[in-house]
């Protein structure tokens, strides 16, 4: 299910190049931006589609808000994990002792909200004449909900007994 968000966040990156016009002269940019949908297709780990198995259940939860905190380039499936183009990460903290995310400065959003843009002239010029195939993006906060039903009713001796 994550995978699918993740997979979603990838399929929804918008490269936008500006043009110079006479009014104003803008630098192309790499724009990220969160992509919230329930219906987008369950995909495998290797991002294949993949329907729910029979006798298997699954639920599509509806998202509220997403925070990434780590986005990296990836030219193969086999590239470890840091190995790709690292081009953000979350500032971190020391703060509770061990180093964690910091969370007030977590790139947090909504569907459709830009949650990381970079002039495409400001990145490593390393990361140019290479192709990369995959896009890794680490989140590290949920905001969402699920439906579920709650049965009140114990089955002991193969008698109904209420819960109250």
């Amino acid at each position: 299910m994550f995978k699918s968000i993740i997979i979603g966040i990838a399929l929804s990156i918008i490269l936008i190049v500006s043009s110079c016009s006479k009014q104003t002269a803008t630098s192309p940019r790499l724009i990220f931006k969160y992509k919230l949908d329930s219906t987008q297709a369950r995909l495998n780990n290797f991002g294949v589609d993949t329907p729910i198995i029979a006798g298997h259940w699954g639920q599509s939860p509806t998202f509220h808000k997403m925070g990434a905190h780590y986005i990296e380039l990836s030219p193969s499936p086999y590239t470890p994990l840091g190995g790709g183009a690292v081009i953000y990460t979350t500032p971190a903290t020391t703060a509770g002792g061990s180093t964690a995310i910091d969370f007030t400065q977590e790139a947090m959003g909504n569907d459709g909200d830009v949650f990381f843009s970079v002039p495409i002239s400001s990145l490593a010029s390393s990361i140019y004449g290479t192709s990369y195939q995959y896009l890794r993006v680490s989140l590290a906060y949920q905001n969402y909900d699920v439906t579920f039903r709650v049965d009140t009713t114990l089955v002991s001796s193969g008698v109904n007994v209420p819960i109250h």
